[in-house]
């Protein structure tokens, strides 16, 4: 018997250009705002910040910039 769940909150599809490993992504306070956002980078240079939520929606992507 396991003491933790994992429960999916969302899913994006992305190109299959790019590529991730578990070390490029952070999860916590990012800016003024009190809620938590979720910032993914790919090691071909994108950086996505998303406001994670229950009903995904593409309007959760706050940020996405290509710092090759």
């Amino acid at each position: 018997m396991s003491l933790f769940k994992l429960k999916q909150l969302c899913a994006v599809t992305l190109p299959n250009t790019e590529e991730f490993d578990g070390r490029h992504f952070a999860v916590g306070l990012l800016d003024s705002d009190s809620e938590e956002r979720l910032a993914i980078g790919s090691f071909s240079g994108m950086l996505r910040i998303y406001r994670p939520s229950r009903k995904f929606t593409e309007r959760d992507l706050l940020y996405e910039a290509n710092l090759n």
